[in-house]
């Protein structure tokens, strides 16, 4: 059985987005990095936050991290009391 490492159908810029996000950038910074202004960032957020049915950005990140759609190690670990 070959597993879907991206079964909620993000387009592979939405899939580069959230890696980068998950790394701890902030969305001003995804739009540099991926050449775009920061409201086609904020409008692609949403879109995944809506395929994914999650209830965040970081709550995307994890979804798409735990099912390898993105890499753990990328992903920043957020602990209480850290900015």
């Amino acid at each position: 059985v070959k597993l879907n490492p991206n079964p909620f159908g993000l387009t592979q810029e939405e899939v580069d987005l959230m890696t980068i996000l998950a790394t701890g950038a902030k969305r001003r910074e995804a739009a540099e990095l991926l050449d775009c202004d920061e409201t086609s960032i904020q409008r692609a957020v949403v879109r995944v936050i809506a395929k994914t049915r999650a209830r965040s950005t970081m709550h995307a990140v994890s979804l798409l991290s735990a099912i390898g759609t993105i890499a753990a190690s990328d992903v920043v670990s957020f602990q209480k009391g850290q900015s």
